[in-house]
């Protein structure tokens, strides 16, 4: 019996924290989309679907940017999840993605409860980290940017990550990374294979979840072996996480992260990292961890203390100073909330529990806090998790008209029907997603002057250069959220509109095809410099206004290219370049290389009728 009530005691606190937050967010459970569809939840959903129909490959992925490796478009823990549950519960991808979305905004505090109550043998102050960490968010009260974006200091800012702004990803990888560190404990004190194996896998996994993630689980890491009492534990601690990063590997190559790092510092602002206060940084967490160890502080405020101010450094030096120490600083502030709540329970706690009278008052003002706040992120919840049919939102007409005139063929769509329309249907498109994965630049440029610029002729330029035959635009009146074609009627006479309806507008541009055969002083010899200046695509543009050669697909990473190629002639083909396409006229190997927009140029030295056969092999 002391055993049963002994083992009830262990699960009874995280079953507790689960049940919280499960009862805030248990609409996400079952629903298969919210009114939130001006974010990027189209984006897992259609990585999902393909999974789910195709299986997961590092294969070629044709929809985004003119193509890439499936590995650049996002990391696969999550779509895969959720093709699993789509395939296993016999449930849609968007239901499925959901339900992944709920697990992890209830698994989160949890793992953060095992890991203080493994660092700490507290389960009292553990639990309560848990718990403030389910209802409550710091960031509001420190930026008035996130308290404005949130619309109160006392909403579910976690909740509001997750819904309206689908980074999902994110809040899987910090339930996982908790989970990571606590097998690394375990695996040093008792050097054990099985936990040293776990703590391998798990570190793997948020690697494949999410990079910021990725990044968060570097820096838990560190802080954590500032805990340990040796050099030799620390390295015993370490192993398992570092072979994690080997493991991850084996999907995510160094040379797809280096890109999707170096895309990533573009993103936002300039993308010039500050290497000065990266290294103030680097002294504050020497000079806090130096203090922490004269004071004797426990493991787990040693460790949250400093994962807080690590985490502090990157996502307040952003929001206060604006200051970029690591890509996408303001996505961390999520794990800074969670460090910063730990580390004031670890610190102020057994304070305020020597002293009998002051631990009773703040039980009670604790206990009406969280009942406020449960009311709260209930009401907000209510608010937010709302369902949407998607059939009936301008993304899905526009995207099932695309669909059935594009017929396979590209196509330019921005905004909500850019996210959303691989969610639903094979439509290969200009841009799409994301910013971080594409292997050139010249679809970003591309985008971004079609939306701003008043002319039709440089838009048509781009367009046609990257391949698209059909082009979507939102007029003012559409219900489309973004509207990023700032001068949508700048077509009128130009294009050919092909559908009208409600304020979308779909155009069909001169289209010839995917391949050209033409001659060396035909292609694009420089990348235009600021995406205003077309003069370099004009020769292109010409030649590719012939017919072009026959292009067939017979596979995802697998197409064919035939017609007549005179002595001389280049095959330009308007998709996108990588070192792993290897191409064949006939029996010959033949020589592949980019353009200076990032397109794959083949030199098949034929004469008359030809055929290259091309393979995508990472």
């Amino acid at each position: 019996m002391a055993a049963k009530l002994a083992r009830f005691g262990r699960v009874l606190p995280p079953a507790s924290l689960f049940a919280v937050n499960a009862w805030i967010a248990w609409r996400l459970f079952w629903i298969g989309a919210t009114f939130h569809h001006n974010a990027l939840h189209g984006i897992s959903i259609a990585l999902a679907r393909h999974i789910r129909d195709h299986g997961l490959s590092r294969g070629w992925w044709p929809y985004w940017h003119a193509g890439m490796p499936f590995e650049n478009t996002y990391q696969p823990l999550l779509p895969a999840l959720t093709a699993c549950i789509s395939l296993a519960g016999g449930v849609s991808p968007g239901r499925a993605y959901h339900l992944v979305m709920a697990l992890a905004y209830c698994l989160g505090p949890v793992t953060l409860f095992l890991l203080a109550r493994r660092l700490s043998s507290n389960t009292a102050l553990s639990f309560l980290a848990g718990l403030l960490s389910s209802l409550v968010s710091p960031m509001p009260w420190l930026v008035e940017e996130v308290r404005v974006d949130l619309g109160s200091p006392w909403g579910a800012r976690r909740l509001w990550a997750a819904i309206g702004y689908a980074d999902t990803p994110h809040l899987l990888a910090l339930a996982l990374i908790p989970a990571a560190i606590l097998f690394c404990d375990l695996a040093r004190e008792r050097r054990s294979p099985t936990c040293a194996a776990a703590a391998t896998i798990v570190s793997a996994l948020v690697i494949l979840t999410n990079l910021p993630g990725a990044i968060v689980l570097a820096i838990a890491v560190g802080c954590y072996l500032t805990t340990l009492p040796s050099v030799r534990e620390a390295f015993i601690a370490a192993a398992p996480a570092a072979f994690g990063g080997v493991l991850s590997s084996f999907w995510l190559s160094p040379a797809a992260a280096a890109l999707i790092l170096a895309n990533t510092f573009t993103m936002e602002g300039d993308g010039t990292p500050r290497w000065a206060p990266a290294a103030a940084a680097a002294i504050l967490l020497a000079a806090a961890a130096l203090v922490l160890w004269r004071l004797r502080a426990g493991r787990a405020q040693r460790f949250f203390v400093m994962l807080a101010l690590a985490t502090g450094f990157i996502t307040l030096g952003a929001y206060w100073f604006h200051l970029t120490v690591i890509p996408q600083p303001r996505r961390f502030q999520i794990a800074f909330e969670f460090a910063l709540i730990a580390a004031a329970v670890f610190t102020l706690g057994p304070w305020i529990g020597r002293n009998r009278l002051a631990a009773r008052i703040a039980l009670i003002l604790l206990a009406c806090f969280c009942a406020f706040q449960t009311h709260q992120y209930r009401a907000f919840a209510r608010s937010q998790i709302v369902a949407q049919d998607m059939t009936l939102t301008a993304q899905y007409r526009t995207a099932a008209k695309l669909h059935e005139l594009a017929r396979g063929d590209r196509v330019f769509a921005t905004g909500a029907t850019a996210f959303w329309l691989n969610a639903w249907f094979d439509v290969p498109q200009v841009t799409g997603c994301c910013d971080q994965g594409p292997l050139h630049q010249s679809a970003r440029i591309a985008s971004y002057v079609i939306g701003v610029d008043p002319r039709a002729d440089v838009a048509v330029a781009w367009m046609r250069a990257l391949g698209a035959r059909f082009a979507a635009v939102h007029e003012h009146e559409s219900a489309e959220p973004y509207h990023d074609v700032q001068h949508p009627r700048k077509f009128h006479g130009i294009l050919k509109e092909v559908w009208r309806e409600r304020g979308d507008v779909i155009y069909e541009l001169p289209y010839t095809g995917l391949a050209h055969a033409l001659y060396l002083a035909d292609l694009v010899a420089r990348r235009p410099v600021n995406g205003l200046d077309i003069a370099p695509l004009q020769p292109y543009l010409k030649a590719i206004a012939q017919p072009g050669l026959r292009t067939q697909w017979l596979s995802a990473d697998e197409l064919t290219i035939e017609g007549e190629v005179q002595p001389g002639q280049l095959i330009s083909l308007q998709i996108s370049h990588h070192p792993d396409w290897t191409a064949t006229a006939g029996d010959r190997p033949v020589p592949l290389r980019a353009d200076a927009l990032g397109l794959l140029v083949i030199e098949p030295a034929c004469a008359g009728p030809c055929r290259v056969h091309l393979r995508f092999r990472p």
